[in-house]
């Protein structure tokens, strides 16, 4: 019983350094824990670091891209973990919707955690007289180090919970990519080749 009190991880600590046990963890507990919470600040994570510029210009912006990112959040989340489930399936994978859902958001927890530093670091860089030199280099190369931490994260993530290596999971969210972006693809084609 003591042995099983200290395998437990903390999956908000154990997400960065030991992936793939924690998602084990999790979809061996309670697959939804969190997903609620995570799925819409995962989504606003990624609408306020990839328009930094935009969302700290002015309260409206900052909220119009909040609401946005958590919806999108809901909806990529959601919808996301039909198509990697249904192109997992053509690789052997055998995942549900609900671990692959819980493989989306856990993994998200360095790119929120660059969100939450961006405000901090609005917050304090807003109380300043003036702008700090090479500030914003930092804060984008904070951004893109936990943003490719979290994508690295995605793959072993998904790679558990399907029954893949990392690099399968990687072919699994680049199949369900295509499968989205070649229809887009086709249509804007055809759409462009009808109207010249």
């Amino acid at each position: 019983m003591e042995n099983e009190k200290q395998e437990q991880l903390n999956p908000w600590l154990s997400i960065w350094s030991e992936p793939r046990a924690t998602i084990q963890q999790v979809v061996d507990g309670d697959t939804n824990m969190m997903v609620l919470i995570l799925a819409p600040l995962a989504g606003i994570a990624s609408a306020l670091t990839r328009n930094s510029g935009l969302a700290y210009s002015g309260l409206e912006n900052f909220l119009g891209l909040v609401v946005a990112g958590g919806i999108g959040g809901y909806v990529i989340v959601f919808l996301g973990a039909y198509l990697v489930r249904w192109t997992g399936g053509w690789l052997g994978g055998t995942a549900s919707l609900s671990s692959i859902r819980a493989a989306s958001v856990w993994s998200s927890i360095p790119a929120i955690t660059s969100a939450v530093l961006l405000l901090l670091l609005w917050v304090v860089l807003s109380q300043l007289s003036g702008p700090v030199a090479g500030m914003e280099v930092a804060a984008q190369l904070m951004i893109l180090t936990l943003g490719i931490w979290s994508f690295v994260l995605t793959c072993k993530c998904l790679g558990q919970v399907q029954g893949f290596s990392a690099w399968k999971g990687l072919a699994n969210m680049l199949l369900s990519l295509t499968v989205v972006l070649v229809p887009i693809l086709v249509i804007w084609a055809v759409v462009a080749a009808l109207s010249s």
